[in-house]
């Protein structure tokens, strides 16, 4: 047990699944209430290579389709007036591409923040990647505190501020 205040790395067992963990920043007190609206989290989450894999294929269908049916409007002269007639189409859905669906991670990583105002749960945001990311509690409290729960691989830095501009300025003070 360390009584230096000093924070260990463990490194245990590489080839187990990773379990859940929860880690609770300290509160912040401000001499009137505030209202956070925004956090930033910045962590590694593993290998996520599939499912990036079906995003990306998703969003290269979604580009073909688009192109396909701005060269449709672009080449279709329409009628005499520059109108089309009911029931004329351009394209046909034959003539695009099948565009997968939306997909969702299925997998077993997973990172939540939990927000706290003045010791009562406000918000639960999953987070899904690196950055920023803004909230609305919907209250002002003179006490803010927030938790991590998951299971990902390393937060590095984690923290709620009152603008965007604050979390920034505090982030490049960390660095």
């Amino acid at each position: 047990m360390a009584t230096d205040q000093t924070v260990y790395q463990f490194e245990g067992d590489t080839t187990a699944a990773l379990g859940n963990f929860t880690w609770r920043s300290r509160k912040a007190m401000f001499p009137r209430q505030v209202k956070m609206c925004c956090g930033r989290v910045i962590f590694t989450e593993g290998d996520l290579a599939d499912h990036q894999a079906l995003v990306e294929a998703r969003r290269e269908a979604i580009k073909r389709n688009q192109a396909k049916i701005a060269a449709g409007l672009a080449g279709a002269t329409g009628s005499i007036g520059g109108g089309y007639p009911i029931g004329t189409a351009l394209l046909t859905a034959t003539e695009l591409e099948t565009v997968p669906a939306a997909p969702s991670y299925s997998g077993d990583l997973s990172l939540q923040i939990k927000i706290y105002a003045d010791g009562t749960l406000k918000k639960t945001v999953t987070i899904y990647e690196s950055g920023v990311f803004k909230f609305d509690p919907g209250v002002r409290a003179r006490s803010w505190h927030f938790e991590l729960v998951g299971n990902v691989d390393l937060v590095e830095w984690a923290a709620i501020a009152t603008t965007v501009r604050d979390l920034m300025r505090y982030a490049d003070d960390e660095e």
